[in-house]
């Protein structure tokens, strides 16, 4: 077994324990409906991630999931029928029918070996039971998966002993991605960082995927003590911690944490799946909480092929349950980020076409040769309505618009082409995006599962380090990536578009949310250039970031208009967050006697925040039990629909609603630029170290530009107006 720095041995980290004795499982979780024993799955239950809620929506239908593990049981009765299977290969033949350069790759690949054979049994138990987690089918015997009807793509990276390479773990993400999987598990953690392994990562997210990992079980913050590939930085990997029974409120005493690096925290305890022996066991650790992640994440993608992976991160993270816990965002919820998808929106849409070819190989075979081109789109993908591919010089084929990523199988004659050329067309046939690549032949698979993998140079290894596709030349340079707070970034895509009009060769944006503490993380942690943030600045902040301030909001009381209260004051705020008035006749000047419905923001949340420091006492009991919202629309639509509610949103989201003037100043644009109204907040960005490049020119262009100071007016007050107004001795004291 190697052990030089990039194919160092990858030992079994993250089970904590396991039984095979299914007479110990959990007891009945009330709520729980599917199989047979799905009573005794209590992270299914209604009240923990909102699972039943959300199968009304999806169940993982038409996606692809790479479970990179120990192998798994095919026969297993609840895996049978949800295994993947690659129809382009003749099962025991022991060739390369699809010429992909993998032998009978029928079920998925066992890179766990480099032999030309295919072993996909499951001798440590392990991935049996994360495929089971992930996919069990909802068939009325044993019990179901959180995605009972996507597809499992079997690639396996450990020995019957638990242990493999980093280099097998690259290799298989590598063959997920090129092989349709939308979303990978990798339940397996080790202390080193791994250069091929980051770059594995990369191609992924070139690639739409979704990379879902586990914490670790050494109960660390890896914040301070890195845990890898949890620690690994990028636009497309989710690090999940494992939560005990009793709701799944806790984190286990073995799961790792970290408040910048672990995003997730999911039911890891204590969980009822299938095992290698063809029944049913219990297992604890974070390697039971990552496949929960991975199922709500292809029920996600089953509801929204089109959005990205960075989108569905970002989806993933926001639509969290909050909590005080040490990671990121806080409980997976499956309901909130399954129904958040059906409606979001992506900015990329909004931007050119842009084709990339991922792998182009070429076999020849007498006088034939047949050629096959992965390609990606991105941008407005849906003005595509045909692909043309050239070999050289010549046609090679005309193929009609794809989901993305999509591989093309062709044969031409002669022989193989330097080079090939995709073409995207609209319906007149104009050409909007072109793109080419170098046609390699096609490599023999496993060559790098226990040696090393060629990419140890200083340069490789620095762009890694930085977490981030790489990328020179021009083409970083147009390139601007955002992630941040929800309330920002309608704005944010409304100064892109503009921005991308306004000035010379504009970069190409990525903007995606996740909340106020995301964008904070993934800035410091170099995942995007800019972060977004409503959140006041506190000392439990990354180090090293700059704060650059966009425009002042406020955080406003709201009702609805059936219920225009004239007014609250301190006392009435503190009676109704402390419970003491349940209906509205308590309340002074309502026009209702119903009983109050109450809507907040999650705890993490720049208005959250905003609303307790500046309405909330320190000596208040917080009794009350709102309706807790990931977003302020959310909030909005909630208050909108329901007369008798009340809550907080931020300014830009008062349309429709009556903001209540708190002790008669009301939430207003010149009361907010004055500082008359306390509940201020703002909108800013933050850089790691002091912005440069694309960085710097976007962020000086919102605070100079008149145009800009224009949109930022059509919701916010701009930054200029509050400093103006302070100079002229109306900032509050």
């Amino acid at each position: 077994m190697p052990t030089s720095p990039s194919a160092y041995l990858y030992r079994w980290a993250t089970v904590l324990f396991a039984t095979a004795a299914v007479g110990l499982a959990m007891p009945p979780a009330a709520g729980a409906i599917g199989d047979a024993r799905s009573g005794e799955q209590w992270a299914i239950a209604d009240s923990v991630l909102g699972l039943p809620a959300a199968w009304k929506l999806s169940r993982g239908a038409g996606v692809v999931v790479a479970v990179v593990d120990s192998g798994a049981k095919l026969d297993h009765p609840d895996l049978a029928p949800n295994i993947w299977t690659n129809f382009d290969e003749v099962p025991g033949n022991r060739v390369d029918d699809d010429r992909n350069g993998y032998v009978d790759d029928v079920h998925g690949v066992d890179f766990s070996t480099a032999s030309s054979g295919n072993d996909l049994s499951d001798g440590w138990g392990h991935g049996t039971h994360v495929a089971g987690i992930i996919a069990a089918a909802q068939n009325g015997r044993g019990v179901v998966g959180v995605a009972p009807r996507a597809r499992l793509m079997i690639l396996k990276v450990l020995d019957a002993k638990g242990a493999g390479t980093t280099n097998g773990v690259a290799e298989a993400i590598r063959y997920a991605a090129a092989n349709g999987a939308r979303v990978v598990n990798l339940s397996l953690s080790g202390p080193k960082d791994d250069p091929g392994l980051r770059s594995a990562v990369a191609a992924a997210a070139a690639a739409n995927v979704l990379i879902v990992t586990s914490a670790g079980n050494d109960g660390r913050d890896v914040d301070r003590s890195p845990n890898y590939p949890a620690s690994i930085a990028a636009p497309n990997l989710v690090a999940v911690a494992g939560t005990q029974p009793q709701m799944g409120r806790e984190l286990g005493d073995y799961s790792n944490f970290g408040r910048r690096t672990i995003h997730l925290a999911a039911p890891g305890g204590e969980i009822l799946s299938s095992t290698a022996d063809g029944g049913w066991g219990v297992k604890t650790g974070t390697s039971m909480a990552a496949p929960q992640v991975t199922g709500v994440a292809a029920l996600m993608a089953a509801v929204r092929g089109d959005l990205s992976a960075a989108d569905l991160r970002a989806q993933l993270i926001q639509n969290a349950s909050r909590a005080s816990l040490p990671v990121s965002s806080g409980y997976l919820d499956a309901l909130g980020a399954v129904s958040a998808v059906s409606g979001a929106s992506s900015y990329d849409v909004g931007q050119r076409p842009v084709l990339r070819v991922l792998r182009a190989t070429a076999a020849k075979r007498g006088r034939k040769v047949s050629y096959s081109i992965q390609t990606a789109v991105t941008g407005a993908a849906e003005a595509v309505t045909r692909y043309r591919y050239m070999a050289g010089s010549k046609r090679l084929a005309v193929v009609r618009k794809r989901g993305t990523p999509f591989t093309l199988h062709a044969r031409g004659k002669g022989k193989p082409a330097r080079r090939v050329t995709v073409i995207a067309l609209n319906r007149a046939g104009k050409r909007l995006a072109t793109t080419s690549a170098r046609v390699r032949a096609v490599a023999k698979g496993k060559r790098r599962v226990r040696g090393g993998n060629g990419l140890r140079t200083s340069a490789l290894s620095a762009a890694s380090a930085a977490g981030r596709t790489a990328a020179t030349g021009k083409a970083a340079a147009r390139h601007l990536s955002l992630s941040g707070s929800n309330v920002a970034l309608p704005l944010i895509a409304d100064l892109a578009f503009y921005y991308r009009r306004s000035v010379r060769r504009p970069p190409r944006f990525t903007i995606t949310g996740g909340g106020s503490a995301a964008g904070l993380g993934d800035a410091a942690r170099g995942i995007v250039d800019i972060g977004l943030t409503t959140r006041p600045a506190s000392a439990d902040d990354p180090t090293g970031l700059a704060r650059r301030r966009l425009a002042a909001s406020g955080v406003c009381l709201v009702t609805n208009r059936a219920n225009p209260l004239p007014e609250l004051d301190r006392a009435g705020i503190q009676a109704l967050v402390a419970g003491r008035a349940a209906t509205w006749a308590q309340v002074p000047g309502a026009r209702l006697a119903a009983p109050l419905a109450p809507a907040a923001l999650a705890p993490s949340t720049g208005q959250h925040a905003v609303f307790a420091s500046t309405f909330v006492d320190l000596a208040t009991p917080v009794l009350y039990r709102p309706r807790t919202f990931a977003t302020p629309q959310q909030v909005r639509v909630y208050v909108l629909a329901t007369p008798s509610a009340w809550g907080y949103v931020d300014f830009a989201f008062t349309k429709g609603l009556h903001v209540v003037p708190y002790e008669g100043v009301p939430c207003s644009r010149a009361t907010i630029a004055s500082g008359a109204y306390p509940a201020r907040s703002e909108i800013a960005f933050v850089t790691r170290g002091a912005p440069r490049g694309a960085a710097a020119r976007f962020i000086r262009w919102t605070r100079r530009s008149a145009l800009a100071r224009r949109i930022i007016r059509l919701r916010y007050v701009p930054d200029a107006e509050v400093s103006a107004a302070a100079g002229q001795g109306l900032e509050p004291r």
